[in-house]
């Protein structure tokens, strides 16, 4: 049996330089990253912060850490898990103040739109009172006076909910 050298194994350069030229696009978010907040926004107490932060329909809550000096509460953007816009609110432990502190990022996603808007609604609000109750009707008049046309389920689902509160 004739002895075959083998290669010497080099982790170094090659391994090293196929991570730099992948695309950054495409390179998962490091989880232990840091983020760095600023404050943002004093309230009189957590339920003043909790309604301002449902009012912005954005934010959902991850997580929740004890501190010395109180208690932080972490969100998340709701529409996109590795958006970084991410905020805490701060329950200081001697006051009822809480402090609203937001990362220096924005987020980097269009807004989610859900629903039909404002001004579909009414408009199909009227027709429905005028006696037009049935999508098509409605999505032709609509695409007739220059609206943005709805989907016909979202349309549906609106009807439905007309006809359930008017009777």
């Amino acid at each position: 049996m004739a002895f075959v050298p083998l290669e010497e194994f080099n982790s170094g350069s090659e391994d090293s330089e196929a991570e730099e030229n992948l695309d950054p696009e495409l390179q998962k978010e490091d989880p232990n990253t840091h983020y760095e907040y600023h404050y943002d926004q004093t309230f009189g107490s957590k339920t003043e912060a909790v309604a301002f932060l449902k009012q912005e329909k954005n934010w959902l809550q991850r997580c929740t850490t004890k501190h010395s000096t109180g208690c932080r509460i972490y969100y998340n953007c709701k529409t996109m898990r590795s958006c970084p816009a991410r905020l805490f609110l701060h329950l200081n432990s001697t006051s009822q103040n809480v402090s609203l502190n937001r990362t220096r990022m924005h987020h980097n996603h269009d807004k989610k739109i859900v629903g039909l808007p404002d001004d579909i609604k009414l408009e199909v609000r009227r027709l429905y009172s005028l006696g037009i109750t049935k999508p098509n009707g409605i999505l032709k008049y609509l695409e007739t006076n220059q609206f943005t046309l709805p989907k016909k389920t979202q349309l549906s689902t609106f009807l439905k909910t007309l006809r359930l509160v008017r009777g």
